[in-house]
């Protein structure tokens, strides 16, 4: 019963099962089907480790596990698509934009930005990372005294996440900002927090993280859970979050169709999380 796969498990071993299948099939080099293979074995381990130590740390480790395989699996997933030698699909996605709004959503904010609308909606979108860690670590904390709220928890966050890297490898897009910068008049400036929030996402970007949006599915998530069980931390996210989910548009990372479709899957992993009934630890 311990050895039972959680549903984000579940979602990574999907993830892992279609990955490392198109690899081999396109021939691709060792190193990266190796580098899904140790993803594989990390997942596996932690299963395995409260397979035979009953005993909240190593459910610690289990799930912690995680923010670890997130992170690897994000990196992986750029030299993924180069390896499948995917084209990006900005093309479509700002078609499907057309489509619903008109034209693509980020074009409506173009001539109506300022500084300070910059600078705030940039502290918002960066907030996330610090928030996401933040949870992980407080839900970590909650294991031995609320062990059901914290496999809730990490089931519908990474349950996102493995859904969403999915979304990456079968519609990979670089965002409005790299795809199609010429259609803009407005150059976006603020001040510190607009260039630190800037400097961090082309750093860190895999150029294929667009589809869906993963700051509107995380964030969506992790606001409701919090809702339920941490409510003065949803009071305090609340408009953070939905400045968030402007800055996804306003600062020209996503697409209207991106936006959408987290918020959908935002809704499928919360069902999925409160659906999961975990047996408690002794």
């Amino acid at each position: 019963m311990k050895a039972r796969p959680l549903p984000h498990e579940v979602a990574f071993g999907a993830l892992y099962a279609i990955t490392i299948g198109r690899l081999l099939l396109a021939g691709a080099g060792l190193g990266i089907i190796g580098a899904w293979l140790g993803l594989v074995a990390l997942s596996v381990g932690g299963i395995a480790l409260t397979g035979f130590v009953e005993r909240p740390w190593a459910w610690r480790v289990r799930l912690g596990n995680y923010l670890v395989i997130m992170n690897l699996a994000y990196i992986a997933m750029g030299p993924t698509v180069a390896a499948l030698h995917l084209p990006l699909q900005d093309a479509l996605l700002a078609k499907v934009d057309t489509a619903l709004f008109g034209e693509p959503l980020p074009l409506y904010f173009d001539g109506h930005t300022s500084k300070l609308a910059t600078e705030v909606l940039s502290g918002c979108y960066f907030l996330l990372f610090p928030y996401i860690l933040v949870s992980c670590v407080r839900y970590l904390w909650w294991v031995q005294r609320h062990f059901a709220i914290s496999q809730r928890f990490y089931a519908g966050v990474f349950c996102a996440y493995g859904i969403a890297f999915i979304g990456y490898e079968m519609v990979p897009a670089q965002g409005p900002w790299l795809a199609m910068p010429q259609a803009f008049h407005d150059v976006l400036t603020g001040w510190w927090i607009t260039r630190i929030n800037h400097d961090l996402v082309m750093r860190g970007t895999n150029h294929v993280d667009v589809y869906p949006s993963l700051h509107v599915a995380a964030s969506t998530v992790m606001l409701f859970l919090d809702r339920q069980f941490a409510k003065w931390r949803f009071r305090l996210y609340v408009l953070p979050a939905i400045g968030l989910w402007i800055a996804t548009i306003y600062l020209r990372y996503h697409y209207g169709i991106d936006v959408m479709s987290g918020f959908v899957l935002a809704i499928v992993c919360l069902i999925i999380a409160f659906r999961f009934a975990p047996t408690p630890v002794h």
